[in-house]
């Protein structure tokens, strides 16, 4: 993706041209593995996701003109990283529309807390789900008596998707040769 920072809301106390935060990855919760930090977390849609996480139907509803199922993800087993959270399921292909998770106790990120994410999608060319406002939380609190907690928040949206866009023909220019007329090949 190429990405284009249109706005900013940033505290005072640290100079704009330090305080550059940029998308870095967008997580695909449709890996069966989620890397966190050291962690190697099964995410809650993996094929073997039933042996970590407990689901629980909350409801039904909308969300951006879509049917949806509003389900409840909780770790089954306090000792595995995992998330807990909210997942919006779309009724017609079970496609995540949103989803709202925190990674789960048993993963410990030292000096951070509170981990929150949320993402949203949108139907794409009639064709792909693909990430549209993508929301995240943390806090920083270092074991000393002064230093109060930091927290860290970051709101992104991503439009103008092209899905599939034709390749230029100067992505397979080759070396261009000269041949004497007089040589029988290159």
């Amino acid at each position: 993706y190429a990405e284009r920072i249109t706005a900013r809301h940033e505290s005072a106390d640290i100079p704009a041209e330090l305080n550059r935060v940029a998308l870095f990855d967008v997580q695909n919760f449709y890996n069966d593995r989620i890397e966190v930090q050291d962690y190697d977390v099964v995410s809650p849609v993996a094929h073997d996701a039933f042996s970590r996480y407990d689901y629980d139907l909350l409801g039904e509803g909308s969300l951006n003109g879509v049917d949806v199922w509003k389900i409840e993800v909780d770790p089954l087993n306090s000792l595995f990283p995992a998330f807990s959270g909210t997942l919006w399921i779309e009724k017609t292909d079970y496609t995540i529309v949103y989803l709202d998770l925190s990674p789960s106790d048993a993963i410990q990120l030292g000096p951070i807390k509170n981990v929150h994410l949320e993402q949203t999608f949108r139907f794409e060319d009639n064709k792909f789900w693909m990430p549209s406002d993508l929301n995240f939380r943390l806090d920083v609190k270092l074991d000393l008596p002064i230093v109060p907690i930091i927290r860290f928040s970051q709101q992104a949206t991503l439009q103008d998707y092209e899905i599939n866009p034709g390749l230029p023909d100067s992505l397979f220019l080759r070396e261009q040769h000269s041949v004497a007329a007089s040589a029988d090949s290159v």
